[in-house]
């Protein structure tokens, strides 16, 4: 009997050990599960990271790396079988070669473009696929096979448990029975104590024990008895506590049980009975039990067979457990006792639609497997064990471009894209082992396209085959990669982007939307309403009710910040309804317009500065017509805009300008080079004027010419000049003539008109010696007449320099029989024009030489002031020609950039989204602020030549003026570049104009970070010495050549290092000359690739005032 309540107590152990062992199994099954997903997100965030370029993806894969790795020291201690342990590190070391690839991408610059990407990536995803997937589905498969063997084991010990204790129960009273027989057979003395303990004892008082004094039988009879009532009293103890044990395994049995008495009653159900048949089970204790019966419509049949309390073995039925359900049931009918040896049957229910509906299926399969494979949407394949294709239906056929015939003469490895025929035999070997697989591969079409397949298969072992079914996921791939993208587009877009309910209540925002308001986390807007986030209430609801009346609405409102700033926005909103057309969600989209708003202000300030420009401006389109001229277009010609727009600028020609000059103009600008010239032309009143034109074509996007932009400088003062100086010189050769005529007229008159000339008279021999001089020579020279005569000039003394001249001129004239003439300055600085005529004798011979000096010294003088007047013109005009030259070269480009993205923006408007609209608005702004700037540095050297330039001396503090440029000048630094700058301590205001000198010290910034390499400093020192605003600023950048740093301040100059770095070559002409305006001084140091330093002072206009 012990030997029974020992296998009892062993097989509970048992049971107890097997559910502890199924939830450990579970526990391993879930953390599993996690080191594969966490596995697979590595992936994802590195695809992320590859598409958006955001480093926060990088963040979170080292984040779900340092999870993986605390996962796996979980499962390593909850694995104990080898089997389990080898799959485990197999995961762990491939998760580590994720890890290690997705670290290497991290490091490649531009991941987008490189080539390197794609492999890394495909190699990640087979270590995933090929590796961690296979192990993983592994483990899944041993677990689950050990949970069901516990399973079968453990309820083969509850069957073994129930028939041990039964078996003992009437073990022990059947050898209870035994004794009393044999011991009545001997007992033949004092009976009636022994009967009297007996009948208590048979009474059910176990407690009561037998008090025999003898030595003899009956004494071994009662100490039997006693010893019998103690044994059924620990049984009975015993059976106590079984009957507890065995209840809670009835109540926890997976198969429903119902116990009825004998009088057809229900004596107990346990829950699994109430739970199938949707029953409360203390509603149906003690009532008949064939009205739960009918409760659960069985069929009048079983339920005659059951209230006549008949057994059998599993016969099925049909019943209702629940609504809209019916399922199959096994019920099995076997009987009971109680202690009062009345029969009890016991009901046992078991659900068995799963295997029932899964014999069906298979019952269906096999009749109609050949009409299913043709119809259904996938392909479907039978292949042999070597992956050869033994069947195939039309729908692979179609979708793979193959014909049947064709299909039935191939292998795997010709349909596979990237599989070797090794890889595929590999593939084949692991779905033989596993039985069945499921996998994404990429197939080969008939015509070499490559389309994506998921493959699901089983290996059927005891045909050797595979049944395959194909299925073209191509089209839920491309939605898939669509939806990620725009998933990222939208929650990336530089517009912020709100959904809202129909009543305007917002459920999602993007990161743009808290960027732009000011929020840090969407817990902070969600579920607030839309118009708490705008400044017009009012405004805003009546929008809502616009949209729900509408569909949509396109507008500007102005929006309230989280810390109460207002800024202008524009909405473009619309709903989303569903099927029935009833509103679901509402959809907007906000761009910020500050800066919009910004750059109007500045297109306006461009348009005004193009407008009052001192130079003529003309635009005309692709074949010549005017479309814009400025102010002074009108002011030079008297033409209005009205008068000339649509237009052909011939309308100025004057007809004096050649055809060829024509022609080379428009050869020039139809090869998209830049064309310069002088032209006259006429004006609207007849009168004629000369201007120096600079023509340059602009371009669209596409490089097609679209405009022409000619910048004209009115230059008639000049040319007037010019003539007026042409004329001087033909009307003084034409008094030399005359004179020379005169002299020609007679010998008698020759020393008449020689001695009352105003001029030096001299005639010479063939050996240059004097035969003549008249008294003038005295006035010039300072030597008498009579001592010239019979001497050469060599001979008097004159500078042998003037003797080789006049020697050598009177030489040619004997020679040549012409006169001749030349100029000449004496040692008494006294200019002379001298005249040379030949003098014929009888054979017309040249037998002397005249000469006519005149002093032509405030001649010279004045053509000295002419000279200089008109090379200063022609400096100006270079001047001018330089910056007409560089001022339409820098607006073509920024013009043309401004009309390309207009053009586009009016073509692809409603085709584009705002993201790619706004990038075109970027560079209409970026391209604004160029020519502005441009222009605000012409204007500022326009009004400091005309000296209009007029000082706002106002108390400036220097910290903060100081701060405020550096703010300004940050958008030019480069990449990891810096400005290290110190201010003078103890300095809090100053007198000065605060724009003059942001200009002089903002152009030497701007200028320090443009020629200085990425990466490099810039340092910015000030103080305050002597009244004096001290600044310097100093460069590590190109630096500059010393033979050029005398230049460096004149207009348009550009340093021969610097030509290809873009300029105009007007900031350190601007800082020169507002130092200028405010008496301040600059110095300069430099070294040719070592940098440049600018000191510069400034005086103040009062003391400082100091902290």
């Amino acid at each position: 009997m012990m030997v029974i309540i020992g296998l009892t107590l062993k097989n509970y152990n048992e049971i107890v050990s097997s559910y502890e062992q199924v939830n450990k199994d579970a526990l391993k099954l879930i953390e599993t599960g996690n080191e594969r997903f966490g596995a697979s997100q590595l992936i994802d965030f590195v695809n992320d990271y590859i598409i958006t370029g955001k480093r926060d993806y990088i963040s979170r894969f080292y984040l779900k790396y340092r999870l993986i790795i605390s996962q796996e020291q979980k499962l390593r201690k909850l694995f104990t079988l080898k089997q389990d342990l080898a799959a485990l590190d197999s995961i762990a070391n491939n998760a580590d070669s994720i890890y290690i690839y997705g670290r290497r991408i991290f490091n490649i610059p531009n991941p987008k473009a490189s080539s390197k990407i794609p492999v890394l990536m495909e190699r990640m995803d087979n270590k995933f696929e090929e590796v961690i997937n296979r192990n993983t589905t592994q483990i899944f498969e041993l677990i689950s096979h050990r949970i069901e063997s516990l399973r079968v084991q453990t309820m083969n010990r509850k069957n073994l448990i129930l028939e041990v204790n039964s078996a003992m129960f009437l073990l022990s009273l059947f050898a209870s029975l035994i004794f009393v027989l044999l011991t009545v057979y001997r007992i033949s003395k004092p009976i009636k104590a022994l009967v009297k303990s007996a009948n208590k004892i048979a009474e059910g008082d176990y407690t009561e024990r037998v008090q025999v004094t003898t030595h003899d039988e009956v004494a071994l009879l009662a100490k039997s008895f006693s010893k019998m009532a103690e044994e059924v009293e620990k049984s009975y103890q015993g059976l106590e506590t079984r009957r507890k044990f065995y209840n809670n395994i009835y109540a926890s049995l997976p198969y429903a049980l119902l116990v009825m008495d004998n009088l057809n009653k229900v004596l107990s159900v346990n829950k699994s009975f109430c739970n199938l048949f949707n029953l409360q089970c203390d509603q149906i204790i003690g009532s008949p039990v064939d009205n739960v019966l009918k409760k659960i419509e069985l069929s009048d049949e079983l339920r005659k067979k059951i209230n006549e309390r008949k057994l059998f073995q599993k016969l099925e039925c049909i019943c209702t457990p629940s609504e809209n359900k019916n399922h199959k049931i096994h019920l099995i009918l076997s009987s009971m006792f109680n202690t009062d040896t009345e029969e009890d049957v016991l009901l046992v229910i078991e659900d068995i639609t799963e295997q029932k509906n899964a014999l069906s299926l298979k019952e269906e399969f096999s009749a109609q497997n050949t009409a299913l494979f043709e119809t259904i949407m996938d392909g479907f394949w039978l292949l042999d064990s070597k992956g050869q294709f033994l069947d195939v239906n039309n729908n692979y056929c179609n979708m793979s471009g193959f014909t049947k015939e064709e299909m039935l003469k191939l292998s795997v490895p010709d349909v596979e894209a990237y599989e070797t025929p090794e890889i595929t035999e590999q593939h084949i070997r692991k779905v033989i082992a596993n039985g069945a697989d499921r996998f994404e591969t990429k197939h080969k079409r008939k015509d070499g396209t490559i389309w994506d397949v998921e493959i699901s298969t089983v290996f059927l072992s005891s045909q050797q085959q595979f049944i395959v079914f194909a299925r073209d996921i191509s089209e839920r791939k491309r939605m898939l990669t669509e939806l990620k993208l725009k998933e990222s587009a939208i929650n990336s877009a530089i517009n912020a982007v709100v959904m809202t309910d129909s009543y305007g209540v917002l459920n999602y925002v993007n990161r743009s939307f808290l960027k732009m308001w000011g929020y840090n986390s969407d817990a902070e807007t969600l579920g607030r309403s839309a118009v708490e986030f705008v400044e017009d209430t009012g405004k805003a609801r009546n929008i809502i009710a616009h949209l729900t009346k509408h569909g949509s609405w396109i507008g500007e409102l102005t929006a309230l910040k989280k810390n109460g700033i207002k800024f202008p926005v524009r909405i473009t909103a619309s709903v989303i309804k569903d099927e029935e057309g009833n509103i679901i969600r509402m959809y907007a989209s906000f761009m910020d317009m500050t800066e919009h708003k910004h750059y109007e202000k500045e297109i306006l300030k461009l348009s005004q500065a193009v407008e009052q420009n001192p130079v003529s401006i003309l635009i005309t389109d692709a074949d010549g017509n005017i479309e814009y001229v400025n102010k002074k277009f009108v002011q030079m010609t008297g033409f209005t805009l009205k008068e000339v727009i649509h237009k052909n600028p011939r309308i100025l020609q004057s007809g004096f300008t050649s055809r060829k000059l024509y022609d080379d103009l428009w050869e020039a600008i139809s090869q998209g080079r830049i064309w310069q010239g002088e032209f006259q032309n006429k004006k609207k009143d007849g009168s004629y004027y000369w201007h120096l034109m600079i023509l340059s074509p602009l371009r669209d996007g596409e490089g097609r010419i679209v405009n022409y932009l000619a910048v004209q400088q009115d230059i008639t003062e000049r040319k007037v000049l010019e003539g007026e100086l042409k004329k001087y010189r033909e009307h003084l050769e034409e008094l030399v003539e005359k004179r020379t005529n005169e002299l020609r007229v007679s010998e008698g008159k020759f020393r008449t008109l020689a001695e009352s000339s105003d001029d030096t008279i001299m005639r010479f021999d063939k050996e240059s010696k004097h035969l003549y001089v008249n008294p003038v020579v005295v006035k010039q020279t300072g030597i008498p007449s009579n001592d010239f005569i019979g001497k050469t000039h060599r001979e008097l003394g004159f500078p042998e320099n003037l003797v080789q001249l006049w020697e050598t001129t009177i030489q040619n004239v004997f020679a040549s029989k012409e006169k001749n003439r030349i100029e000449f300055q004496l040692p008494n600085n006294i200019w002379i024009d001298w005249i040379l005529l030949p003098v014929f004798n009888e054979k017309n011979e040249v037998d002397s030489v005249i000469t006519s000096g005149r002093d032509i010294t405030s001649l010279k003088e004045y053509e000295k002031r002419i000279e200089e007047a008109f090379k200063k013109e022609k400096e100006l005009s270079e001047l001018k020609s330089k910056f007409i030259s560089a001022a339409s070269h820098e607006f073509r480009t920024p013009l043309a950039a401004i009309l390309s993205s207009a053009q586009l923006i009016k073509r692809y408007s409603t085709k584009w989204k705002e993201d790619e609209i706004n990038e075109h608005h970027k560079v209409i702004n970026d391209s604004v602020k160029n020519i502005t700037a441009l222009m605000d540095d012409v204007l500022l050297i326009s009004k400091s030549e005309e000296g209009k330039i007029k000082l706002r001396i106002e108390d400036v503090d220097i910290e903060e003026f100081l701060n405020s440029l550096i703010i300004g000048v940050k958008p030019l630094l480069k990449s990891e570049q810096k400005i290290n700058y110190k201010i003078a301590t103890g300095l809090k205001s100053i007198k000065m104009d605060r724009k003059i000198v942001s200009q002089i010290i903002g152009n030497l910034l701007s200028n320090a970070i443009k020629y200085s390499s990425a990466g490099s400093e810039v340092e910015l020192l000030s103080d305050i010495q002597d009244n004096k605003l001290l600044v310097r600023v100093k460069d590590t950048g190109i630096g500059i050549a010393k033979e050029e740093l005398q230049l460096i301040f004149d207009p348009f100059y550009r340093t021969q290092n610097a030509i290809h770095i873009e300029g105009t070559g007007l900031g350190l002409n601007i800082v020169k000359r507002m130092l200028d305006v405010l008496n301040g001084t600059i110095e300069v140091d430099s070294e040719i690739g070592k940098g440049t330093t600018f000191d510069v002072s400034i005086p103040l206009f009062d003391n400082i005032t100091v902290l």
